[in-house]
């Protein structure tokens, strides 16, 4: 997560977002 977030820093919300949705 931390090699996207300098990628995409950005985006960092989306990507939290989209990784706390595919918890069960």
């Amino acid at each position: 997560m931390v090699e996207m977030k300098e990628k995409d820093g950005g985006g960092l919300l989306k990507t939290i977002k989209e990784s706390f949705s595919s918890l069960p």
